[in-house]
């Protein structure tokens, strides 16, 4: 665990001057796009009733009315709130980057949780950070591509940015070599060409775009600085499926030898579609609003289906799809049903998306069970639940019991609220260790696979490593 950690925090690093150079010109112009937030807050809707008015005095449709537009205006104030979190974040990440440009080198510390997780010590500007910060950055030490393997690599790499990873390695190639001219433009144009910034890892790509250039430019000898990272598909699943020796799991989670990858979360999105066919086809009206609605895609069923082996729950699953279908309407589509009904709408939706899981998804949920079952019974017996991971470090899950009680007192006229401690945490907090038993275990997994794959790259003499959790990248 220490020599994997100090492998990641031994990696220099740089900033990608030219990529900082494009996104400060996009923050002054205020273009927006990749996974930079948008500075404009979202205009509150108009209220159908004017302020003077009470509400004894509406009528029930003019009440409805402004229930409507209630719920409407919540949504878009809590959606401000979180926007302005992001552009914070934004700037702090540019910021950042303008400052530590300067330095042919630079390190980030990174330190292990209790399940041996890897997480950099530093916020914002890392190498974990979002699609821009990553974007931003690049390995200080450059190593040359020196053959078609290296280069198509590096085109893979690019394919994979533009969203271009559904296909076989050697389509996304060709993707790359089709496309070349737009993407030899983009590198040189920037933002006087737009074409790149309509991929959804717009930054990243253009990251690409650049390094791909050069390399055009140059020939074979081109020293590249570009990080290369391959990804899991669906990395709990795929350690589920891998212990359980599951074959259906294992193929939709690419396990398997396939010339094409699988993709699970669109397998799941076609067992949703099915049912709503059949819902639809027997004349229900919610069914009929969501055939025709055309967001039955693998976008609605992902992030409900990644955050299954790491604790999922049906809740999680209805706030996700509530999130989805929202962006969905603030990007302009129009789905036809009254706001006030529109609980009842994503409620049958999500009802249908948590049984596809469980269709799809058998195997995991079996051996998660089972992991709950014993974290309940050691907690029944007031004790810890513990494991060794394969890398020998012992996983030690003791979640503490804390009760606390409000008091209301006042003093001098004014209402105060202190917080008693009634329970010292000596006991264990039973729900929080059950419901944390399943997600920490394959959490503990997919850090000692990225520590054990890291001790083989270090005895290949590989020395600059971009990882985050399931993602893994070097030159």
């Amino acid at each position: 665990e220490f020599k994997c950690a100090n492998a990641l925090q031994e990696t220099g690093w740089k900033v990608n001057s030219y990529v900082l150079k494009v996104m400060l010109q996009a923050h002054k112009e205020s273009r927006t796009f990749g996974s930079i937030p948008d500075p404009n807050e979202i205009p509150l809707p108009v209220s159908p009733v004017p302020r003077s008015v009470k509400k004894a005095d509406m009528s029930d449709e003019l009440k409805l009315k402004f229930k409507n537009w209630k719920i409407k205006a919540t949504q878009v104030y809590h959606e401000n709130i979180r926007k302005k979190s992001q552009i914070l974040q934004f700037l702090r990440t540019i910021n950042m980057a303008k400052k530590f440009e300067k330095y042919d080198q630079i390190y980030f510390p990174y330190q292990a949780d209790f399940r041996g997780r890897k997480y950099t010590v530093s916020s914002f500007l890392t190498p974990q950070g979002t699609e821009y910060a990553k974007a931003l950055l690049t390995f200080s030490k450059g190593l040359p591509i020196e053959n078609q393997e290296q280069k198509d690599w590096l085109a893979i790499h690019g394919a994979n940015c533009a969203g271009i990873d559904k296909v076989s390695f050697t389509e996304r190639i060709q993707w790359v070599l089709d496309n070349e001219e737009h993407i030899l433009k983009s590198a040189e144009l920037g933002l006087d060409y737009d074409w790149w910034t309509k991929f959804d890892d717009a930054w990243l790509f253009f990251a690409f775009c650049s390094e791909w250039s050069v390399l055009q430019r140059k020939g074979f000898g081109m020293v590249s600085h570009l990080p290369i990272a391959l990804d899991g598909s669906n990395n709990g699943l795929q350690h589920y499926s891998a212990m359980l020796r599951c074959e259906v799991g294992g193929k939709a989670t690419n396990l398997t030898n396939e010339d094409t990858p699988q993709d699970i979360y669109q397998e799941v999105a076609n067992v949703v579609l099915r049912e709503v066919n059949k819902f639809a086809n027997a004349g229900c009206p919610i069914a009929i609003v969501w055939k025709d609605s055309n967001l039955i895609n693998r976008k609605l069923t992902k992030r409900p289906v990644m955050v299954v082996p790491y604790g999922g729950t049906r809740f999680s699953c209805l706030n996700y799809v509530e999130e989805y279908v929202d962006d969905q309407i603030r990007s302009g589509v129009d789905l036809d049903f009254p706001d006030h009904k529109k609980g009842e709408y994503i409620n049958f939706l999500t009802n249908l998306v948590w049984a596809a899981i469980s269709e799809v998804v058998i195997s995991a949920r079996e051996c998660m069970n089972w992991i709950r079952d014993v974290a309940k019974r050691l907690s029944k017996a007031g004790k810890p639940l513990m494991w060794a991971t394969p890398t020998g470090l012992y996983v030690y899950q003791h979640y503490k019991a804390f009760k606390w009680r409000q008091i209301d007192t006042t003093i001098d006229g004014k209402l105060l609220r202190p917080v008693l401690l009634e329970e010292d945490g000596l006991k264990i907090d039973p729900q929080r260790s059950i419901n944390g038993s399943a997600p920490n275990f394959v959490h503990s997994l997919d850090a000692s696979c990225l520590t054990l794959t890291l001790h083989k790259c270090i005895n290949e003499n590989i020395d600059a490593f971009a990882m985050i959790h399931d993602s893994y990248g070097t030159h």
